[in-house]
């Protein structure tokens, strides 16, 4: 009689499915190695463009400030901050306060949250409005002390012809946590918002901050009264 259970498939037939099954699956995968080895290069070709782009020089001079050094902060390769020393003429032989400027290229970059991310307190904050070349600017500002140096730092968003604690470009506030991103160039965008920052910094770290915070604000009031901050951050957004 007839065996009416089916037969069971020859052993070429299931080594030939094996087969098909591993050769899709490596297919794939290098499909996605094409894909993904294709952008990483995009990257590495756009960063490798915007190495040898020169950044806007910063001013030789900034009031009765000069130029001291420039550098990059570009941890990990991303360009975080263009940062110039500005120092004061000397006084009586003692060297003048010193300001640091740092422009960034990053849309979105909050101060503090890299300091509270660190662990790191503002031993004050608030908000600081300043007459300058350009109009008034408002700023939001905090005082740090590490035991080495006590510092204000203040930042503002220069963008829609102001610079203000905040960007005017949308009515909308959205929190985004993300790593910096070589892929796009800053030049690709006109209308972008500049985050700019300055430090002030004194050895002194033992005055309370109801003391130090109102020395540090006259050092930065006094460099920001000849400064146009948005002339300084034109060009980031017009490359």
């Amino acid at each position: 009689p007839a065996n009416s259970t089916a037969a069971a498939p020859a052993p070429q037939q299931s080594v030939r499915r094996l087969q098909t099954s591993l050769l899709l699956r490596v297919a794939a995968l290098l499909a996605m190695a094409v894909i993904f080895g294709a952008d990483v290069l995009h990257e590495h070709q756009v960063f490798a463009h915007e190495a040898v782009q020169p950044m806007p020089a910063l001013p030789a001079h900034i009031g009765n400030f000069t130029l001291q050094r420039s550098w990059n902060e570009a941890p990990s390769g991303v360009l975080v901050y263009t940062w110039g020393e500005y120092a004061a003429p000397s006084v009586n032989g003692a060297p003048g306060p010193h300001v640091m400027l740092g422009i960034s290229p990053q849309t979105i970059h909050d101060a503090e949250v890299c300091h509270l991310a660190r662990g790191e307190d503002p031993t004050w904050h608030g908000q600081i409005v300043a007459a300058t070349a350009g109009g008034p600017v408002e700023l939001t500002a905090a005082t740090y002390n590490n035991g080495a140096v006590q510092e204000l730092e203040a930042s503002t968003v220069c963008d829609n012809g102001a610079c203000r604690q905040h960007s005017e470009t949308s009515q909308h506030l959205t929190l985004i946590y993300a790593r910096p991103h070589r892929g796009v160039p800053l030049q690709s965008d006109t209308t972008r918002p500049i985050p700019l920052m300055l430090k002030v910094e004194s050895l002194d770290t033992l005055a309370p901050p109801s003391v130090m915070e109102p020395q540090l604000a006259a050092t930065l009031t006094t460099f920001l009264k000849d400064a146009n901050l948005l002339a300084l951050t034109s060009p980031y957004g017009k490359r």
